[in-house]
């Protein structure tokens, strides 16, 4: 029995008993579960378990918990039971007094001796707070509710996914290290460490920082690393810079000639101070790469795992910090993984470039050895200067060149598998390439080509078929058709952004547009992609032109902008959606390489026309290091599998979670912080194991299925009561000549093909709709005996998928009154078009919803009586068609116009909600001319359909069989 095996014991004894070791199933696991606690029995402890987190999850203070927890003391007395404690802390200290088995290493990091801290009081060395990250893995292996619930995502060999690379464990790193590891350890088991750490604000405040550190598992899939439960915290690294800076740097003014070199030497410390939790966090690492350790793994029993580092994944300064590259503006060699020269600024070739340039390990080495020679060299406490040797300079030079930090790597002995290194495995992060870097950039660029070529400062005159005035101010309009972006079906990544005062208020100053980049207006990174959509086609055709001259005031000419930076923008938007890609066959990164080189040479084309405007022509060398990090992608997924896993938006979000809240409950001293909030999380963990205990004890059943996914099939739509249902009081489903409701229609619908009664009665009659109901439902209204209810309703949801139709909407109160009406896909019957079943485009205009009371044999009734109660939700849509025009314009998707229908009218129809397909997402074309009003069609009107698969490459694959109309 291995040392973690003896943890891992202690750790189920804790929560579930011992015997739950043995259990296969998740049955099994609740059947061998065995508290051992002599002070309360078990229903009264799951109790305890339960208050407890419910007090958590609604923020209770302690006075308002107390008052919760003196009713179930009444209730409690009056059965004759145990009384629990009456206090919330008195609750925690009862259910978490034994955690003796969570071990925190305490690290003692004393200052420089010879900077003699101690002249200006002080004293105190400091002190690092870590766990052990493969007793974090540990924990991991034996819970429940990753080994059961998730137990399909946790892979220990490599597997063939049809010749794809996806998952870490799919990978060909993973195949040539599983290989290497069986030559010597026949049993052995990879286990694929991730490790991640950022900086992160606590506050408002942006310098009250933390940086937690994080480990997960490439053993798990794409769908189970995204959540919290796949995460554990090794240590919270204090922000040094907010510990003494000001006074210890002053005081470094007597030791360093100047002020830059007493702050570098300060920086250089907080370095150490980072390495020292890198150091030990790779030797507990180390320790067991070449002998291997046992360990349970619940309902698989033993495996002698090989842990090893696969990758670290953060934004470009954490990495490099974990590189040793220096990190600012000015390096020479930024890039983590090849030599790629950023004063010369040419573009990365795939082909000739990567085994030319990539970094060599054996730097590494170089390194500590220069390291060693400035820990000797410099000034003498006496006075006199040693120097280097020629040969030590010549090795002093060959660091610098390389922009490597002159300090030992923690990472340079980690075991990294297949042909690893630090260098190799510092995989760049969607989230700050693409969301937080060329997006953003990219953004900025643009509104400063708007506002420029928008202005008679920087333009004289148009060599187009447009006069000037038609373009001058044109930036007003721009402004509003971004902040009045009609609402749209909610998808993966995207929420509309508003501006308050416009975008362009966030134009950069003449003297520094050449400079635009980085982040701008507070908003969050993911926010940019949205908004480069609403870019995209708030352009149209009238605010920059696709085509044509530019006639600058130096004489020269900015040809086709429109066009460049359309493209631009399309190209991004592509292949940031296809580096989400999950898996990866060779033709996709080969077609994802050739994009990635497309949209390098379209965002230099922006950065072009940006000199042609402000800066007469002369163009600068592009500074977006980022630009290159792209060229990296398919390297990294060639060889470790989908970049999802070096993506860090999951990571991101985790800090709420395991970083924010827990900061929330501690005493905010900051001497303190770290071993408060690892302590927190800790018990935070640890509660979220225990309320299984009381999940189990309230509704065994309800477990068992959502352990065993036990998901119903079919798609079932339920009425969104918030935003509103109004009865009808009566209706002539024979003449369709009078119908009552008990609400003014403007609050039913606005949409001007049913603005009043009379249009909905039209509809109805026209599509026969009681004949609808009675082949949907069985139900002939017409009959005497039939009893049924008729309202509208504003909204329907099913699972995932929310759609709406409602007069007002701001998507978290009542109060807006901008109406919103959803796109979707519907199936069609276009047999007799020889068509066979097709998806046609259309907008939900109402919703409504019949519930008919049906008499039956009381033994089917769920109520005991003789009626049984049958809902049909239908819906009005106004249908599209697809326009001829559509492959001729620059845009995400194809463009729709209105559907005409008889008497040249729109088309609309009446349909089960069943026979939605699927939401659209649908964006209105702006061109001259042209405006779209959600709510008041006109057959001017274009919009563009943008398919659910340019989002997610693989969760909304089309049905070959359907075409859509």
């Amino acid at each position: 029995i291995s040392p973690l095996m003896k943890y891992q014991e202690k750790f189920l004894s804790c929560l579930y008993g011992i015997g739950t070791l043995e259990s296969i199933s998740i049955e099994s696991f609740m059947e061998s579960i065995k508290v051992v606690n002599d002070d309360y029995p078990v229903d009264t402890y799951n109790d305890m378990i339960a208050l407890m987190n419910l007090s958590t999850e609604c923020a209770m203070s302690n006075s308002r918990s107390r008052q919760l927890l003196q009713i179930v003391n009444g209730i409690y007395k009056r059965v004759h039971l145990k009384l629990i404690p009456r206090s919330l802390p008195g609750l925690k200290s009862e259910i978490s007094k034994n955690l003796s088995h969570y071990k925190i290493t305490n690290i003692q990091v004393d200052w420089y001796e010879h900077w003699k801290v101690h002249e200006i009081g002080i004293e105190d060395p400091i002190f690092i707070h870590v766990r052990n990250p493969i007793e974090i893995i540990s924990e991991m292996l034996v819970d429940p509710e990753i080994m059961y619930k998730w137990k399909e995502h946790v892979h220990f060999e490599y597997y063939n996914d049809n010749n794809r690379i996806g998952n870490v464990m799919t990978s060909p790193w993973c195949a040539n290290t599983q290989a290497e590891l069986r030559q010597r350890s026949p049993q052995g088991t990879l286990l694929a460490i991730i490790l991640y750490a950022d900086g992160v604000a606590l506050t408002e405040n942006i310098h009250n920082l933390i940086t937690p550190v994080i480990c997960t598992l490439g053993n798990f899939s794409q769908e189970l690393i995204t959540k919290d439960i796949s995460k554990g915290t090794i240590s919270y690294i204090p922000n040094l810079r907010d510990l003494h800076e000001d006074k210890i740097v002053k005081h470094l003014r007597k030791i360093y000639p100047t002020l830059d070199s007493a702050k570098k030497a300060y920086r250089s410390f907080e370095r150490h101070i980072t390495r020292t939790v890198w150091d030990y966090i790779i030797k507990e690492i180390n320790s067991w790469w070449q002998v291997g350790i046992n360990m349970y793994v619940l309902g698989q029993g033993v495996k002698l795992f090989h842990p090893c580092v696969s990758f670290m994944v953060g934004d470009m300064p954490s990495q490099n910090d974990a590189a040793g590259i220096k990190n600012s503006a000015k390096v020479r060699y930024p890039c983590t993984f090849c030599l790629y020269d950023a004063w010369k600024a040419k573009k990365y070739n795939v082909r000739t470039d990567v085994q030319r340039t990539y970094r060599d390990s054996n730097i590494l080495e170089k390194v500590k050895k220069a390291e060693i020679i400035l820990n000797r060299v410099g000034d003498n406490m006496d006075g006199t200067m040693i120097l280097p040797s020629d040969k030590e300079k010549k090795l002093l030079d060959r660091v610098n060149i390389l922009c490597m930090v002159p300090m030992r790597n923690a990472f340079q002995d980690a075991p990294m598998g297949y042909k690893g290194d630090i260098f190799n495995a510092t995989p760049p992060c969607l989230l700050h390439v693409f969301c937080g870097g060329l997006m953003k950039t990219l953004t900025k660029f643009i509104i400063s080509i708007v506002e420029g070529i928008c202005s008679p400062k920087y333009i004289t005159n148009l060599t187009t078929n447009m006069t000037h005035g038609e373009y001058y101010n044109k930036h007003v309009l721009f402004n509003d058709r971004i902040d009045s972006f009609p609402y749209t079906t909610r998808m993966p990544h995207l929420n509309w952004t508003r501006f308050k005062g416009g975008i362009l208020k966030h134009n950069c100053k003449p003297k520094q547009v050449l400079y635009a980049t980085g982040s701008f207006g507070g908003f969050r990174s993911t926010s940019f992609i949205s908004l480069l959509v609403q870019i995209l086609y708030s352009l149209g055709d009238d605010i920059i032109p696709e085509s044509g001259h530019y006639r600058l005031r130096n004489g020269r000419e900015a040809k086709d902008p429109g066009k460049r930076i359309k493209v631009a923008v399309v190209l991004l938007l592509d292949v940031y959606f296809d580096s989400k890609r999950r898996q990866w066959s060779d033709d996709n990164i080969s077609t994802f390489r050739a994009n990635v080189t497309k949209l390098y040479d379209s965002f230099i084309s922006v950065w072009n026309l940006l000199h042609e405007i402000y800066n007469e022509g002369k163009l600068r060398k592009n500074p977006v290091i980022k630009l290159h990090s792209i060229m990296h992608i398919a390297d990294f997924i060639e060889s470790k599998g989908s970049s999802n896993y070096s993506n860090t938006d999951h990571l991101e979000r985790y800090h709420h979670y395991g970083t924010k809240t827990v900061y929330a409950r501690t005493s905010k001293r900051y001497a303190n912080l770290p071993f408060e909030m690892l302590n927190g999380i800790v018990l935070k963990e640890h509660n979220r194991r225990l309320a299984l205990l009381s999940k189990i004890s309230q509704d065994p059943i309800k477990v068992q299925n959502e352990y065993r996914n036990t998901e119903k099939t079919s798609v079932e739509y339920r009425v969104i009561r918030k935003f509103g249902t109004t009865s009808v009081s009566s209706i002539d489903w024979v003449n369709y000549s009078n119908l009552e409701v008990q609400a003014r229609w403007e609050m039913i619908c606005l949409h001007d093909c049913l603005n009043e009664p009379s249009k909905l009665l039209d509809v109805l009659k026209e599509k026969n709709f009681s004949q609808l109901v009675m082949e949907d439902l069985g139900i002939d209204l017409l009959a005497v005996d039939t009893n049924f209810k008729l309202y509208f309703a504003g909204g329907i949801s099913s699972r995932d998928i929310t759609l709406f139709a409602c007069t007002k909407y701001s998507g978290t109160t009542f109060k807006s009154s901008k109406p919103r009406y959803d796109f979707v896909l519907i199936k069609e019957d276009w047999t007799a078009w020889n068509k066979g079943m097709v998806r046609v485009l259309a907008q939900i205009l109402l919703f409504i919803v019949i519930e008919v009371n049906v008499k039956c044999d009381r033994r089917n009734c769920d109520n005991g009586n003789d009626q049984l109660k049958k809902q049909g939700v239908f819906c009005v849509v106004q249908t599209l068609q697809e326009t001829s025009a559509s492959k001729k314009e620059i845009n995400l998707g194809r463009s729709y116009t209105w559907q005409r229908g008889n008497h040249n009218n729109f088309n609309l129809s009446v349909v089960n909600v069943s026979s939605i397909e699927e939401p659209a997402f649908v964006v209105p074309e702006y061109k001259r001319n042209r405006i779209c009003t959600p709510y008041a069609p006109s057959f001017s009107d274009v919009y563009n359909m943008i398919p659910l698969n340019f989002f997610d490459r693989e969760e909304w694959e089309q049905d070959d069989d359907l075409s859509v109309i």
